[in-house]
């Protein structure tokens, strides 16, 4: 995907596991990911945190579920399988970030936070950015035990949960556009991690260990 002078891709299962160094190093030289010495990589450690960083020049790994930056020569990445991967940026300020986000991360709000670092850090409005929420476990997949289902109710309203499953991607969107998000900057990927198990690897399909990855960086 190509928008405005932003690059974001995904890997699939036919790409492998994306943990697996041999496989992480043939997509990214095959997806030309890297385009000259200077470009880095950037990872996150995931924790299901809602803590976001800057990138910086002198440090490729993060202990954080989110990271934004303004740099030509950085690739910012995290990784799946049924979390979303949530991938902003304004246009014109040439401004980018990725946040892992599964439901702790969604239920903390960690998309809240993306847009305010971009506000205090780049002072980017809300109503500037863009927003695409990637593959991921769909509401027809993510059923959780009722006192979870109760409480996704009460906290963000009855029209994210029927019966015990939660509309994660639906909740992103509806969370952005409270805090100004325009809805016609959001788009959601219809894929979904365990619906699609040819394509995509699903911790609540098997448990899998094994991971794809969403990357996103300038043109």
């Amino acid at each position: 995907m190509k928008k405005d002078k932003i690059i974001i891709l995904h890997s699939s299962k036919q790409d492998g596991d994306m943990k697996n160094k041999v496989n992480f190093e043939h997509f990214i030289k095959q997806s030309k990911l890297i385009k000259n010495d200077k470009t880095k990589i950037k990872q996150m450690i995931q924790r299901h945190t809602n803590i976001v960083q800057v990138c910086t020049k002198n440090q490729d790994i993060y202990e954080c579920d989110g990271l934004v930056s303004d740099s030509k020569d950085f690739v910012l990445m995290s990784y799946s399988a049924d979390c979303l991967s949530l991938c902003f940026f304004d246009k014109d300020k040439k401004v980018f970030g990725i946040a892992h986000a599964g439901r702790k991360g969604v239920f903390e709000k960690i998309s809240l936070n993306m847009i305010k670092k971009f506000q205090e850090v780049y002072n980017i409005p809300s109503s500037s950015l863009y927003l695409h929420i990637g593959v991921g476990i769909c509401k027809k997949c993510y059923e959780v035990d009722t006192s979870l289902a109760i409480f996704a109710k009460n906290e963000f309203g009855e029209e994210f949960v029927k019966n015990n499953f939660i509309a994660l991607k639906e909740l992103v969107s509806s969370q952005v556009q409270s805090a100004g998000l325009k809805k016609e900057n959001i788009s959601i990927s219809l894929q979904c991690s365990k619906c699609d198990e040819k394509y995509f690897y699903s911790y609540r399909k098997n448990h899998t260990p094994e991971r794809f990855a969403y990357f996103i960086s300038l043109a």
